[in-house]
């Protein structure tokens, strides 16, 4: 067995805690519309299928299928569907203060 990971490259050991909530797949149609919000937590959105659009601040992205964003928390963040839209969104929160970092820069 050692054999097969002889040339592995090994990650560090991580050791921090993650709390996943808030998670909902939804199909919804063209005019679908979320109102402005933030949230105490990060956001994870995937499209699945179809187009969203997000609205950040100063930025406007639109997101194909296969495409996803993260959204730190504290961010007034507004979501919509621009064709047939199916999503997957969850939240999440972690104790990394480095990892998190990265993840809002």
């Amino acid at each position: 067995m050692a054999k097969l990971l002889g040339r592995a490259r090994r990650l560090p050991i991580i050791n921090w805690n993650y709390t996943f909530f808030g998670a909902h797949l939804q199909n919804v149609g063209s005019n679908w519309d979320y109102p402005q919000e933030r949230h105490a937590a990060f956001e994870m959105i995937y499209v699945v299928n179809g187009t969203e659009g997000i609205d950040c601040g100063p930025y406007t992205y639109s997101l194909e299928k296969g495409d996803f964003a993260i959204i730190s928390p504290g961010t007034l963040h507004h979501v919509w569907a621009i064709n047939n839209l199916t999503y997957f969104c969850f939240h999440f929160d972690l104790d990394e203060p480095t990892f998190e970092e990265h993840l809002r820069a």
